[in-house]
């Protein structure tokens, strides 16, 4: 049956603004009408089945190909903002892979910064050990040992020292990776209002 047919055997002109129910409704009023139980020509009653049958297929690919069509557009609008993202993660990927040489950079330098102290540490903490035990045998010839006032003294100053430049170290790293992120985040807002 053509679409023509089934529109003329529905009583119809167009099936635009139809709905599954409105075709429905249509149907079930003709078909009550037109049932053979009520008087009504079986002929006619098997054909308003079928223009039914064929107006709700008709509906249904419209339905159908409205809902791929607004899909594509998705799709489409969703291709262009992936292209304009990828864009964007490459430009960010650059930059983090440049930011990430000046951090390891900075993080060197502390590394060596912190060794050093450290190191300057134990060997101060050493001789300081080494002023306090002293043999018997230089006690002998008149070298007084530390006492433990002394040594607890001196022992505080090293650490006092080593906590001072190591907090300045310290102050000095923070404060440089404070402006290398600042720098990168900066950038990261530069390429993002790009998009």
């Amino acid at each position: 049956m053509t679409l023509i047919e089934a529109l003329n055997n529905l009583e119809l002109r167009t099936l635009a603004g139809q709905t599954p129910e409105t075709l429905k409704a249509i149907y079930f009023a003709l078909a009550n009408k037109l049932h053979p139980d009520k008087g009504g020509n079986t002929t006619h009653f098997v054909r308003v089945k079928q223009a039914y049958q064929t107006l709700i297929t008709e509906l249904k690919k419209q339905e159908s190909s409205a809902e791929i069509n607004l899909i594509q557009a998705k799709l489409d609008s969703a291709a262009a903002i992936i292209a304009s993202y990828k864009k964007l993660f490459t430009q960010q990927i650059n930059l983090i892979k440049n930011s990430g040489n000046s951090l390891d950079q900075i993080h060197r330098q502390y590394s060596i910064i912190s060794d050093k102290l450290t190191e300057t540490l134990q060997l101060e903490l050493s001789k300081l050990d080494h002023r306090r035990n002293i043999p018997w045998w230089k006690i002998m010839t008149g070298v007084n040992p530390m006492t433990q006032a002394e040594y607890n003294q001196q022992y505080n100053q090293i650490i006092s020292h080593y906590n001072t430049i190591l907090d300045q170290a310290n102050d000095k790293f923070v404060t440089e990776l404070l402006e290398t992120y600042k720098t990168i985040n900066d950038q990261l807002i530069d390429i993002l209002s790009k998009v």
